[in-house]
């Protein structure tokens, strides 16, 4: 049988594990391959409020790594670790907005998102508000925003 203090060990083991992977995909400004053998874990502690865990686990049912593809649940991950300001989080949600991944298309509330993340300076919101500006997709076409 586990001790409390076990449990409470063990718990923050794997956190520290998920915030490694996450400290990775954000310091090399790519998206390093994150064990999704450990999709369980992720789930208990996304579901105790884990940002981290919300955003890896929003990414697992974005592309169906570790669980079954299901848009629907990859953006109500992502959008709990935006809400918490995980900027990548918020980028991702952007990008359900903009196809149509597991919401109703919306270029508006795409744009939102990404200048949330765009402010935290995360360069491929800053590059999908760029786009946008470009192409007029949730605001006004502007060449002018759109390269700056």
């Amino acid at each position: 049988m586990m001790t409390e203090r076990k449990k409470v060990s063990a718990m923050e083991s794997e956190r520290e594990l998920m915030n490694e992977d996450f400290q990775k995909m954000l310091e090399e400004e790519k998206f390093v391959e994150v064990k999704y053998d450990r999709v369980e874990a992720y789930e208990k502690a996304a579901e105790q409020g884990e940002a981290t865990a919300q955003y890896i686990l929003g990414k697992a049912y974005h592309f169906g790594r570790g669980v079954v593809q299901d848009y629907g649940k990859a953006a109500h991950w992502y959008k709990k670790a935006a809400e918490q300001d995980v900027a990548a989080a918020q980028n991702n949600f952007g990008l359900c907005y903009a196809n149509g991944y597991g919401v109703t298309q919306d270029h508006e509330k795409a744009v939102d998102w990404y200048e949330k993340a765009a402010e935290q300076g995360f360069a491929i919101s800053q590059s999908n508000l760029g786009v946008c500006y470009r192409k007029g997709n949730g605001v006004a076409q502007d060449d002018e925003k759109a390269v700056y």
